[in-house]
């Protein structure tokens, strides 16, 4: 229940209340929604796939939607599988259609205790049209 200041207010509380109970009514879960969001958060944290089967993620995912099915890590490697094949074809299609070209090159190097070990990638976009000293 909306608490009232004064009587003018309840036209605007009876507009919640009744816009929020059509929200609720209108919302529908979808599990693969969320398992997309799940694999989009291990990718972008570098979580171990194992994090979805954790148990506080489990009671997270209970607490916010108890038919869920926890999806396993099986699951997730699969759904991030099936990320990388549209991300690498909507990069293919978007470097199709430009007459650009683009450099990656790649450097490795240790440490002189062969302790550590460090990568680089250096990507350049080379732009149609380009030449030397054009600007």
């Amino acid at each position: 229940m909306i608490k009232l200041a004064n009587s003018r207010q309840s036209i605007i509380a009876d507009s919640l209340s009744k816009h929020a109970r059509s929200d609720a009514d209108a919302f529908e879960f979808d599990p693969s929604y969320t398992r997309r969001y799940i694999a989009k958060a291990i990718c972008m944290h570098e979580y171990p796939l194992s994090f979805v089967e954790h148990v506080g993620m489990k009671e997270i995912y209970a607490s916010m939607q108890p038919t869920f099915k926890v999806p396993s890590r099986n699951t997730i490697k699969k759904d991030i599988f099936e990320m990388y094949e549209l991300e690498k074809l909507n990069m293919t299609k978007l470097m199709d259609g430009n007459d650009s070209r683009v450099a990656v090159t790649t450097d490795m190097w240790t440490s002189n205790k062969k302790k550590d070990t460090w990568l680089s990638r250096h990507t350049t976009l080379i732009v149609h049209g380009f030449c030397k000293g054009a600007y």
